[in-house]
């Protein structure tokens, strides 16, 4: 049985062509939301239909390798990068960013002990506006 790959971990799922094709897309696209995974996939897989690549990243999200991140006022997106890390969101252009800073990394602890709640993990997003809006170029 083949299996789907990522970051040196098999999972136990059947592979697929349909699938294959969406996991290849996330790592094409930065921070896609389902509607341009769909887009992209098509270019190469024209009669792809939304159902099959929604269902592959519900599989993909619930076998952990694709995060899905939620934001008001937007539609979801997945990230291929599962390690935790936290994110930037552009007020204006709505690109995401990867935060690889580690000034965060005892924010569950700290929680911890003001909450009593025993934290699992944490989804932070910061808000701004990013250089190339800031400069008025188009992304």
């Amino acid at each position: 049985m083949n299996h789907i790959v990522n970051a040196g971990e098999k999972v136990k799922r059947r592979y697929s062509i349909q699938k294959q094709a969406v996991m290849d897309s996330l790592g094409r696209l930065d921070h896609p939301s389902a509607q341009e995974i769909l887009e992209d996939v098509r270019k190469r897989y024209p009669h792809i239909s939304r159902g099959t690549v929604y269902r592959n990243l519900n599989l993909l999200e619930k076998d952990g390798l694709v995060k899905r991140l939620f934001f008001p006022d937007s539609p979801d997106r997945f990230d291929i990068d599962t390690k935790p890390h936290n994110h930037v969101r552009c007020i204006r252009c709505g690109r995401i960013f990867d935060l690889k800073s580690d000034g965060l990394k005892n924010v569950d602890r700290q929680m911890e002990e003001e909450t009593g709640f025993l934290i699992k993990g944490h989804s932070i997003t910061f808000l701004g506006v990013c250089p190339a809006c800031r400069l008025g170029k188009k992304k």
